[in-house]
């Protein structure tokens, strides 16, 4: 048998790695990145990796998608972000999500300052951040941290 038949087709390794990135399994995540898998690939609801992680409050993968090239600006089937879920999520799950919010930002703003026509959409998402009541704490806890990314 040719050893070239061992490799798992991509959309099988995207399943997997949506499947490791919503357990928080970051050597697996590692694992299928390296085989091929596509770190913006969708699956169920379009959901990314990165959206699955964050739902999951898996701080290291989502640091390690965001290093790797996640793009924190693509929109599920119900037009939502990876941010949109993190700022979602009630309850004792919020002190952990902010640091995923924190990542989300630096690494959205990082991108515009590369591609300045993606800053009406980097204001869009923090108009939506400010609006969600619930994690207004959230929110003024980040917010020096995300005036010296934008300034």
């Amino acid at each position: 048998m040719n050893k070239i038949a061992n490799k798992r087709p991509v959309n099988v390794l995207n399943q997997e790695l949506r499947k490791w990135a919503q357990s928080g399994l970051l050597s697996q995540v590692k694992d299928v990145l390296s085989q091929g898998a596509d770190i913006n690939s969708t699956g169920m609801y379009g959901w990314t990796p990165l959206m699955v992680a964050v739902m999951g409050g898996h701080i290291e993968v989502v640091r390690f998608l965001l290093e790797q090239g996640a793009n924190p600006s693509l929109q599920s089937s119900s037009d939502r972000t990876a941010m949109d879920y993190c700022l979602s999520l009630k309850g004792p799950k919020n002190k952990k999500m902010a640091k995923e919010i924190k990542l989300l930002i630096d690494s959205y703003f990082n991108r515009i300052s590369s591609a300045p026509g993606d800053l009406e959409k980097a204001k869009s998402v923090l108009e939506k951040a400010v609006r969600k009541d619930n994690i207004q704490d959230i929110i003024n806890g980040l917010e020096s941290d995300v005036e010296k990314s934008c300034g």
